[in-house]
């Protein structure tokens, strides 16, 4: 199991480095994009989505996935092809026990009681 991120670097973010409607619909329909191709077999998905935050000009997009080898073939593919809207990086990391979005996946609203 691997956590797999994008970082796609925004062509309209403000001065706060938040991104505008169109940009933002942008980035959401390319990632539905990527999670269609990611589970082309729908009795057994291969990447899940986490999140998405948005920060300084960039979104930083997480997904779970099964097999990396297979996600990499597809982003390799589509890195030759340029059939991205904005540029991106990507990376994957070995993590069977979630440690790597622990933190974005716990339950705020009881740490404040």
């Amino acid at each position: 199991m691997a956590s797999k991120s994008n970082i796609f670097y925004l062509t309209d973010a403000g001065e706060n480095g938040m991104t505008g409607r169109d940009e933002i619909g942008l980035i959401q329909d390319y990632c539905e994009y990527l999670e269609n191709k990611f589970n082309d077999n729908l009795d057994k998905p291969n990447a899940l989505f986490l999140f998405r935050e948005t920060y300084d000009g960039i979104s930083h997009v997480v997904w779970r996935v099964y097999d990396a080898d297979k996600v990499d073939d597809i982003l390799q593919k589509v890195i030759a092809e340029k059939g991205h809207p904005r540029e991106f990086d990507y990376e994957m990391e070995y993590d069977e026990e979630w440690k790597l979005v622990e933190w974005y996946l716990q339950d705020f609203s009881k740490k404040n009681k």
